[in-house]
């Protein structure tokens, strides 16, 4: 689905007035809370750091926001049998605050937590506590939420789906503890604030990671395809933080989904993600006993269609899930340190955020994005294709494969009488045609899924971050770079 966005500013006015050259240009996923990491154009050769140069107040913090490690469904793969019983790797909130020096109205706090995904009630919950502190220094349009996405934390903390049995019901002491440890990560950040610099680098992650969904993707038109070396996007772009003390803390993105601790795992983790900040941050004399601890955030990009069990059934590279997890997180961690230690390029420029909402239900699509006339986008709803693409390599399940495009009335019934699903409207059953419909999403009062969700925009210096509310594939995601530009 291609879609335009009308911003108050669009993104593109937001980058061309600024009168900038941008040297990346990242996307944020809030819900699902992906990343995606562009490069844009290349920095400028003087913008090396030069050390009596501190354009921003910078501030990091970290909290623990683990949640109940016994007992409670684990988020992402929708198994009611996967039920909590330790911990592998504890779940936490890294969060860095970015005011431009001659102008600290203008603000960023971004945030990588260690969960699967952030439901807008945790934003909207934040930001009210912030407000309650610090007034309107923050509000919904300069504080972005993201999840690493792991699919080995504790559900429960969602506000809707509580009714069915993809997220194990609502727990609302889980959703406190989540919200008051984002909140706190976000004041320790505040707190922390002081004049420094943000260097930027960016290379390439190999070997972490393939297409889960090759099938998929060489349905991309061919000439669009042979544009990229890849089927996936190997790039990681960090931000390192430094102040008059030293390097304080770092950001990243790369694409991998956390699903290395597989769907037989029980324990809760950061997977990779967590595995390879635990380690940068150990290595930098971190404790976890202290506000000054260094903070790596390893971010997530656009890892729809990205597995790091390299098998393509659930496994490998390691002999089990525990020795994969470890091996992607080493890998990432690799790039990120030789990034780390080689970053010289400095952002400069102004701080600015924006964020809208939008009816993705109800979008305007042009001909030259369906064929067929301008047409409109529908409530949301799964398909066939979407049960068999859950699995790796074009899905293994008995019923469901990738790319199934006739609606199965035994089938339906039986979906319907093991999920509880209400039958599909035939008006939603037109408007998704030929997509034959799983289950509905997108109706009922509430919907089972909000159909309005927000899309932000935010920039430091000619550094540009894009979110969305979606866990965007690879392909999409080179379209999103093409959009923004």
């Amino acid at each position: 689905m291609s879609a335009v966005f009308r911003f108050r500013r669009s993104p593109i006015d937001l980058i061309q007035k600024a009168g900038c050259s941008l040297s990346r240009v990242t996307l944020t996923c809030l819900t699902l809370a992906s990343v995606i990491i562009f490069p844009v154009s290349e920095p400028y050769a003087d913008d090396a750091v030069k050390p009596a140069q501190q354009p921003y107040l910078i501030g990091r913090g970290m909290t623990d926001v683990t949640g109940p490690a016994v007992g409670v469904q684990l988020w992402g793969f929708g198994r009611p049998d996967q039920i909590g019983e330790g911990i592998h790797i504890r779940q936490r909130s890294r969060a860095f605050v970015i005011v431009q020096a001659d102008n600290p109205s203008n603000r960023l706090a971004f945030v990588s937590a260690d969960l699967g995904s952030i439901d807008h009630h945790i934003a909207l919950e934040v930001v009210e506590r912030l407000q309650h502190r610090f007034g309107e220094s923050y509000s919904l349009d300069n504080v972005i939420i993201t999840a690493t996405h792991t699919h080995s934390g504790p559900g429960g903390y969602w506000q809707p789906r509580s009714d069915t049995g993809l997220d194990g019901g609502l727990y609302p002491e889980h959703f406190e503890a989540i919200v008051t440890g984002i909140t706190d990560s976000i004041i320790k950040a505040d707190a922390d604030l002081q004049p420094g610099n943000i260097l930027i680098n960016r290379g390439v992650v190999s070997d972490a990671g393939v297409n889960r969904s090759h099938i998929a993707y060489l349905e991309n038109p061919l000439e669009e395809r042979q544009r990229f070396t890849s089927n996936t996007n190997t790039n990681m772009t960090l931000l390192k933080f430094v102040d008059d003390s030293g390097a304080i803390g770092t950001l990243n993105w790369y694409a991998l989904h956390p699903t290395a601790m597989n769907f037989y795992n029980r324990l809760i983790s950061g997977d990779h993600k967590g595995y390879a900040s635990l380690k940068m941050e150990r290595q930098h004399g971190a404790t976890y006993q202290s506000d000054d601890d260094f903070v790596a955030a390893f971010a997530q990009s656009d890892p729809g269609d990205v597995t790091p069990n390299t098998n393509l059934d659930n496994t490998g590279p390691g002999a089990t899930d525990v020795e994969t997890t470890q091996i992607m997180g080493e890998r990432q961690l690799q790039v990120a340190q030789r990034l780390f230690h080689a970053a010289t390029i400095a952002l400069r420029g102004p701080v600015e955020s924006r964020r809208i909402y939008v009816d993705f239900s109800n979008i305007e699509v042009a001909d030259q994005f369906t064929g067929a006339g301008v047409q409109r986008t529908c409530p949301s709803a799964y398909g066939y294709s979407f049960a068999g693409g859950s699995t790796e390599d074009g899905g293994a399940h008995f019923f469901f494969k990738e790319g199934m495009t006739k609606q199965k009335g035994w089938l339906d019934w039986l979906i319907r009488a093991v999920t509880g699903a209400p039958k599909w409207t035939q008006a939603v059953k037109d408007c998704q045609h030929p997509k034959p419909i799983l289950f509905e999403s997108g109706t009922g009062n509430p919907p089972m899924q909000s159909q309005i969700n927000s899309v932000s925009i935010a920039r430091i210096g000619q550094f540009v971050i894009l979110a969305l509310p979606a866990e965007v594939t690879t392909m999409a995601g080179r379209r999103l770079e093409a959009t923004v530009m």
